[in-house]
């Protein structure tokens, strides 16, 4: 598996049992406003910088990103 940078990069959550998958979360009722900013500006900021976002191929990879 490419570990490369992905096409639609996600900072979000994995898909439940695929630890290769995460879904992109815009915003995360779950949590206020201001962390739903700062991990938006956090995406935006890796986006700039072009630091890679990795996918797992599984839950025992050592990826720390």
């Amino acid at each position: 598996m490419d570990r490369g940078v992905e096409a639609n990069p996600a900072l979000g959550y994995h898909i439940p049992r695929k630890y290769d998958k995460v879904f992109d979360v815009e915003t995360c009722h779950l949590q206020s406003d201001p962390s739903n900013a700062i991990r938006l500006a956090v995406k935006e900021e890796a986006l700039n910088r072009k630091i890679p976002f990795f996918i797992c191929a599984s839950r025992w990879d050592s990826c720390a990103h």
